[in-house]
This record gives C-alpha cells, sequence and structure tokens, in this order.
C-alpha cells in the first residue's frame, strides 16, 4: 500500500511513500523532525487505489496530521470522517498555545503534545498498520472544517 505525505513550507507539497519499504519510516523520522524548522506541519495519508503517483491527491476521510515545533507537536488522527486529538492518558488538561513555525500558536490540551520521538512512532504506526491503538492514549474529538464554525476556539484547527 503507497501512502501520501503532505507538508508545507513555502507551497504544499505531495510525495508518495511505499508503506512496504524500510527507508520509507526513516523518510517519515526526517519529515517530521523538520516541523517547525522548515515545514508548517505532514498530512500522512493512503494514497487512493489505482492513482498515479504524478496525480494529485488530498486527505480526506483518514489520515494522521501533526504541526507545532521540535518542543512540542500535537497529533490528530482522522478515521472515517471523525478528527481526534491523541493525548497522553494522564497529566494536564490544561489548555496551552502551542507555537508552529509560521510564529502562529493553535492551543491544545497539555496531555496532547508529544515529542517529535512520538509522534514518529505514532506516523509510523499508522504507516505500517493504517491504524492507530489508542488503548494508550487519551482521544479528544474536535470540529474541523464547516463544524468548526460552531466550535468552541481551542477545538476550531484541523484541516
Amino acid at each position: 500500500m503507497s501512502y501520501g505525505v503532505e507538508t508545507f513550507s513555502n507551497m504544499t507539497s505531495i510525495d508518495v511513500l511505499d508503506a512496504g519499504l524500510d527507508r520509507t519510516t526513516i523518510q517519515i523520522g526526517h519529515i517530521i523532525r523538520l516541523i517547525g524548522t522548515k515545514r508548517l506541519y505532514a498530512v500522512l495519508f493512503p494514497w487512493p487505489e489505482g492513482l498515479p503517483t504524478y496525480e494529485y491527491a488530498k486527505p480526506e476521510h483518514n489520515f494522521v496530521q501533526t504541526t507545532g515545533t521540535q518542543d512540542g507537536l500535537t497529533v490528530e488522527w482522522k478515521l472515517d470522517g471523525r478528527l481526534v486529538a491523541l493525548g497522553h492518558p494522564t497529566g494536564s488538561t490544561e489548555l496551552i498555545d502551542l507555537a508552529q513555525k509560521d510564529d502562529s500558536t493553535i492551543a491544545v490540551h497539555r496531555n496532547e503534545v508529544f515529542s517529535p520521538d512520538e509522534a514518529i512512532a505514532l506516523f509510523t504506526e499508522y504507516l505500517t498498520t493504517d491504524t492507530i491503538d489508542t488503548t494508550h492514549f487519551s482521544v479528544r474529538e474536535i470540529a474541523y472544517g464547516d463544524d468548526a464554525d460552531d466550535a468552541a476556539p481551542e477545538t476550531a484547527r484541523g484541516k
């Protein structure tokens, strides 16, 4: 199975990765380590079956995404139209402002801040299994898109 990875620096770019190759997990690590320095965000999504890799595809129903800086990243997972923020099962749910590369911030719960290594592990799990085992994480549904207009400011983010 192939996956697309969308990133943004000065422009949006999409690369197609083959989940069966060992170097793909290394590439995911490199991409996530650029978040906050050279990239604003990264989104990993299943590449549409039958779509040539030179065509454009965008993440829709299933993806995992991250933003922030190397000091702290947020990881969100969209599965079948439901977007959730992943977090540590313990820790404060106090809202904090997480910095992003473009000098903006997003409001997240403190327990939803991950290290780059933790984010890489989650992205790698998604890449290799097409899912994330959330039994050891907190899961908070967040609004996105049109639904975000009606949401509280701290949940009005996402793709």
